[in-house]
């Protein structure tokens, strides 16, 4: 196989449940840098908002983030790929959540804002208290999200629910789904519904990273879990399911591993260096 290009969702596949990095992870990733593989990390946060132990990898050089809305030349600080959801869109979405009575969010110039009275609140929408933590931490709280979208003017990467009711996230992915055809629902939690522009997913990211490097499809291996991975797994010339995975993503890729919490990563990418896939 002649990989070049090696792609990694974050949250349930690289990093562990508690959000660690593992040395075993970490050094297999090396190794691959080191045989002239570029290690990009591949996730629904926006880029300051990844845990340093991943910004702070020396041969990461590339990053797609917030879904696939932001792809990102480290070194050159570029924007290489973009894709935003209309303001006008945003806002209406952002009422509608408001009704529901869901938790929600909003990426603008890459960083993510919240509504103070859900950012207090947030352990009423979520489960996982880890998570609720981390969320906090990558979250600016303001007083009313929605006037600060119509002060700013600017459109959106990525707006997002948070609830502890999965008929109520299955059900307004069903309705964006048939409303907003330009629109792209996806989970990467199972409480949570990340909407994107369509074009703004990790598929069509990897797709113009690839097209960036003057590569072809077939020389990318990408690693997922959740369903906001599917179409960089479709995209991927090999695609790994995570043992914790989606059952959708075990069936459509090429290779199932370990769990995150079990290096499954790492298993995976000392099969391909050592010739074993």
């Amino acid at each position: 196989m002649d990989i070049k290009i090696i792609a990694l969702d974050l949250d349930g596949t690289l990093l562990t449940t508690d959000k660690r990095l593992t040395e075993e992870n970490r050094r297999a990733l090396e190794r691959a840098a080191d045989n002239g593989i570029e290690i990009v990390p591949s996730t629904g946060r926006f880029y300051k908002g990844m845990p340093d132990v991943i910004k702070d990898l020396d041969f990461v050089h590339y990053a797609i983030t917030i879904n696939g809305a932001e792809v990102l030349d480290l070194r050159k600080d570029t924007v290489i790929y973009g894709s935003d959801i209309p303001l006008d869109t945003a806002l209406y979405l952002n009422d509608r959540f408001d009704a529901l009575g869901v938790a929600h969010d909003v990426y603008v110039q890459s960083i993510g804002y919240m509504d103070r009275r859900f950012l207090d609140n947030i352990e009423e929408y979520l489960p996982d208290p880890i998570y609720c933590s981390t969320l906090r931490g990558m979250r600016v709280p303001l007083d009313d999200v929605r006037a600060f979208m119509i002060e700013t003017g600017k459109n959106v990467q990525k707006v997002q629910i948070f609830s502890k009711s999965v008929d109520i996230l299955m059900q307004t992915g069903d309705y964006i789904r048939q409303n907003f055809p330009e629109l792209i629902a996806t989970s990467s939690l199972k409480n949570n519904l990340e909407v994107n522009n369509a074009k703004a997913n990790k598929g069509d990211a990897l797709r113009a990273l690839t097209d960036y490097l003057g590569l072809n499809p077939e020389n990318t291996m990408a690693f997922g879990d959740g369903g906001n991975d599917l179409p960089m797994l479709r995209a991927a010339g090999v695609s790994i399911a995570m043992g914790n995975s989606l059952q959708i993503l075990k069936d459509e890729a090429d290779y199932t591993t370990l769990t995150h919490d079990h290096n499954g990563v790492a298993y995976m990418i000392n099969k391909l260096l050592d010739g074993e896939l």
